[in-house]
């Protein structure tokens, strides 16, 4: 894989979008932050991917896909990371909603989405929150008696290193 450490994180490739340019290192760097963050403001343990194995943001294996970010958020080039991992059911799923909620908004994201189940509804039908970052990163947390779960998405961006896997290790 090319060397594309050196590129500037503003630089473009042309295409009139609202991709951020930035390489494949820093667009993980942030998303694992981002990743990191929100599930230590769950304040507990026991996250997991959907294969079942653990969450660990240091795991030498840890390795993302990029998806195609719709022509709307970045045209047709870009891509971006997507993380889902499901934790253990808070004790009251209402205030773990709530707890997030001000945790992304301490942070900078500014909601799009806040859920409540509909009264009638089954018991485990989740509370949630969603919100968008300041680069467009995307993270929608949802709470139940049964489970929790997050949904994370990067920022778009347009460099061509965000074309192949992306880990800890790339370039």
């Amino acid at each position: 894989m090319p060397d594309n450490s050196a590129a500037s994180p503003t630089q473009s490739t042309g295409n009139p979008s609202s991709a951020s340019g930035r390489p494949a290192p820093e667009v993980f760097a942030g998303f694992m932050a981002m990743a990191s963050g929100a599930v230590d403001a769950t304040k507990t343990g026991g996250w997991i991917h959907e294969d079942g194995s653990p969450w660990d943001p240091e795991a030498p294996d840890l390795v993302f896909y990029p998806h195609r970010c719709p022509e709307s958020k970045g045209g047709p080039n870009a891509r971006d990371l997507q993380l889902a991992l499901e934790g253990p059911a808070p004790a009251d799923p209402r205030a773990a909603r709530d707890q997030m909620r001000d945790y992304l908004e301490a942070s900078g994201f500014t909601l799009t989405s806040m859920i409540d189940p509909s009264e009638g509804a089954e018991s485990d039908m989740p509370y949630s929150v969603g919100a968008k970052g300041q680069e467009g990163e995307l993270i929608v947390y949802s709470a139940s008696p049964v489970l929790a779960f997050l949904t994370l998405e990067s920022e778009c961006s347009d460099h061509p290193s965000l074309e192949h896997e992306v880990s800890a290790a790339t370039r």
